[in-house]
């Protein structure tokens, strides 16, 4: 097999195991809900463990780059700090706090996967890349396949608790995974201006270590009590995240991306949502009705007219430098 070949298997595998993520996202939050008095005490602990493992991934990566964070100025650090907190507690807060049982982790998913039309729209706004009809079409179809999703689950979890006990939770939680992908965007969009002239895997180990040791002010007894009483699959869950989902898939997507185009590479993305949807139902035995299911397929449709219609439409060598969007 090619290089080529292997990079696009290496690609399929790193969005396959994004989909998993998402499964292992519900068994640590299903074992921190157990003796939680509040969605924030499972969102907290969440996060602050995920990072903190992940950054101990990341050190032998700032280690072997110390030469090229080294020349890093002002500016550089800046960028660091800011999307090391958009990558963190502006990515994933918000979607532990929805995290089920507050709403289904195949939901999650795909409303995740809108971060790369997201970045569509955010990258025409701010970049002035170009946007033509059949991106357009796949924007609109992939909000409109979201609609039909979260209409579905509404009626599917009819009585799901929001916060304050208003039942409004099919609605909120939507909206709090909604603003995960919005960072998820920003970061994308953002890390093509951030990462000219840089290493793409050293400046990703910086900005996850400077996160986790900006936001360690948050650690707390209770939060270490919470971590401290996961099962045996809820650390294997949440190692599987940090080691797996975050950093070797992170190692995965560089290489392949040394050997693809951006737009070559970033198609596989639409498997995480398929992965995150029938591991959904096998494992986590949550529904899937046909409107919803057309509402997923809409969605990945939509997503993959939106990344295919900018190659055809302007080919851009530096997109090799694109930082892609966190899947979970």
């Amino acid at each position: 097999m090619t290089k080529r070949g292997w990079a696009k298997l290496v690609g399929l595998g790193v969005a396959a195991s994004w989909g998993v993520s998402f499964i292992s996202i519900g068994r640590v939050a299903d074992d921190l809900s157990a003796g939680a008095a509040s969605r924030y005490d499972v969102a907290m602990p969440f996060f602050l463990a995920r990072f903190a493992v992940t950054a101990v991934c990341f050190v032998p990566v700032l280690i072997l780059g110390r030469r090229e964070i080294a020349r890093y100025d002002r500016r550089a650090w800046a960028w660091v700090v800011f999307l090391g907190l958009l990558l963190g507690p502006g990515y994933h807060l918000p979607l532990y706090f929805a995290a089920p049982p507050a709403m289904p982790s195949a939901l999650m998913s795909l409303i995740v996967a809108m971060a790369p039309v997201i970045t569509v729209v955010l990258a025409r706004a701010f970049l002035a890349e170009p946007a033509g009809l059949r991106r357009v079409g796949g924007i609109l179809l992939s909000f409109c396949g979201v609609a039909v999703a979260v209409a579905v689950q509404k009626g599917l979890r009819a009585g799901i608790i929001g916060f304050g006990g208003s039942g409004a939770g099919w609605l909120v939680y939507p909206a709090l995974v909604g603003c995960s992908a919005l960072a998820g965007a920003l970061w994308a969009v953002c890390g093509k201006v951030a990462l000219k002239g840089r290493d793409p895997l050293t400046f990703v180990a910086a900005a996850t270590v400077a996160a986790t040791v900006l936001t360690a002010f948050l650690w707390s007894p209770a939060a270490v009590r919470q971590v401290g009483a996961l099962s045996g699959w809820g650390w294997a869950a949440l190692l599987y995240l940090a080691v797996v989902g975050t950093f070797l898939a992170y190692l995965g997507w560089y290489w392949s991306l040394g050997h693809l185009d951006a737009s070559e590479l970033t198609v596989f993305l639409n498997v995480t949502p398929l992965v995150a949807l029938c591991l959904g139902a096998l494992v986590r035995h949550e529904s899937m009705r046909p409107m919803y299911l057309a509402g997923a397929a809409m969605i990945v449709v939509g997503v993959y007219l939106a990344q295919t219609s900018g190659a055809r439409e302007r080919p851009v060598p530096e997109e090799k430098e694109t930082v892609p969007e966190p899947a979970a």
